[in-house]
């Protein structure tokens, strides 16, 4: 394990370096970007992913609507993060990158229905996915809980398909090159 920031590598260590869902999580991305190019070689590609915005992440959106609609705010002990959807706009993301120096820089955006079995399949795996959002949650009162799971009940209900659900996923993969 190693800090984003403080990467226990050499310089120009690697061909390719991959970071799935990390950026969103960062507060200060910029920086551990700085740290993956510099551990990739002149010629090699870094590859980010961060989630797309809420009307087209709805596996994450009907979720964090609930928490909305129920009028739910994160307790005052659970520490400012950064913006969840932070990187879902194209010239944001493509400017993490640029702004460390890659060249060739695309954005791209991928599209698919993920299948569940039930709702309560999604409940849980996002209450147990979620860090921030699950202490969010917990941290409410009672009542507010319960307006929150009738809220995502309800909205989740778009996505019925028969015996099973479809809840649209759209994430974005942003990818670059590094001089050299």
């Amino acid at each position: 394990m190693a800090q984003a920031e403080a990467l226990p590598f050499e310089d120009d260590a690697f061909d390719a370096v991959i970071s799935n869902f990390v950026a969103p999580h960062l507060s200060r991305p910029e920086l551990a970007v700085a740290e993956l190019v510099r551990v990739l070689r002149g010629g090699g590609r870094l590859a980010l992913t961060t989630w797309d915005a809420a009307d087209r992440m709805r596996f994450l959106g009907v979720f964090l609507d609930s928490f909305a609609e129920a009028g739910a705010t994160p307790p005052p002990d659970i520490p400012a993060g950064p913006a969840f959807f932070q990187f879902a706009d194209d010239e944001k993301f493509a400017k993490l990158l640029t702004g460390s120096g890659l060249n060739g820089v695309e954005i791209t955006t991928v599209a698919f229905d993920h299948q569940i079995q039930s709702a309560e399949e999604l409940w849980q795996g996002m209450l147990g996915g979620m860090v921030r959002t699950s202490a969010t949650f917990l941290g409410q009162p009672e009542q507010t809980r319960e307006k929150i799971r009738a809220a995502f009940d309800r909205l989740v209900l778009d996505y019925r398909r028969g015996e099973w659900f479809e809840v649209p996923v759209s994430v974005k993969l942003a990818s670059g090159v590094k001089s050299g």
